[in-house]
């Protein structure tokens, strides 16, 4: 029996649906920012923070667990967990009160 070959037009169809929608979305956000007076840094930080940045982290984050199976944490190992946060915790308050003793500190003045 032949290994079965998925289609690929529908694949096809979504990516040139998403690239549609980019270009129809930076064609709206273009226009915008050509019809309104706005400097060029303010419109290239915008387009890099939310068209550019702030949709690829999401679609990042979306996919991130992909290879993870669920699991049920039992007992045993909710403790382990705890016990790794409480480590964590332990090292945290280390670090604060370290940097407490190693920076100086803002004194009030008294008058």
């Amino acid at each position: 029996m032949a290994p079965r070959i998925f289609s690929f037009s529908f694949v096809l169809n979504l990516a040139s649906l998403d690239s549609v929608l980019v270009l129809v979305d930076h064609f709206l956000w273009f226009s915008h920012f050509s019809s309104n007076y706005y400097r060029f840094s303010e419109a290239v930080a915008f387009f890099g923070l939310c068209v550019w940045l702030v949709p690829f982290i999401y679609f990042v984050s979306l996919s991130a667990s992909d290879n993870t199976l669920p699991t049920d944490l039992g007992g045993d190992q909710k403790a382990k967990k705890s016990k790794i946060g409480n480590h964590l915790l332990t090292f945290m308050n280390f670090v604060l009160r370290k940097k407490a003793d190693i920076l100086p500190q803002k004194n009030a003045k008294s008058f």
